[in-house]
């Protein structure tokens, strides 16, 4: 989503509008999907390729590259806030994100181990993002434009 900033001029200047923004979060979701779905199909072939040497690794990291849509869609509305100099916003959503991610963590990794420690993560993420639609989606961010 940096790239956003680079290629698209009004993107880092923040003349973009917030509609567009939330088309390129899109965009940048299924992007993340395609990735997800593409580094987890080659940690497949590598897994074969090493004789299955690594395959008590392989669904951690299949259920980790779930992180990729999270992060790639809300990295597009975080850099559109930045361009618009409200960081503040970024800054509370982050920290919303960490008291959960602390709560889930106490809760799933003595169940879960290293999973519960992924899926607590997974969590903030979704959290996080869910936070942006909610201000994007409801014109929170509209006096933003």
């Amino acid at each position: 989503s940096s790239l956003f900033m680079v290629l698209l001029p009004s993107f880092a200047d923040g003349s973009l509008s917030s509609k567009w923004m939330i088309k390129m979060a899109f965009l940048m979701f299924f992007v993340g999907l395609i990735l997800t779905i593409a580094i987890s199909t080659i940690f497949w072939l590598v897994s074969d390729i090493f004789s299955y040497k690594y395959a008590y690794l392989l669904h951690d990291f299949i259920l980790y590259s779930f992180y990729l849509p999270l992060v790639f869609s809300y990295g597009v509305m975080s850099n559109f806030l930045v361009s618009k100099g409200q960081e503040h916003v970024i800054f509370c959503v982050t920290l919303i994100a960490l008291i959960f991610n602390v709560f889930f963590n106490f809760i799933l990794i003595p169940k879960l181990g290293v999973q519960g420690a992924i899926l607590s993560t997974i969590f903030s993420e979704i959290i996080i993002l869910l936070i942006y639609c909610f201000f994007f989606f409801t014109g929170k961010s509209e006096h933003y434009d």
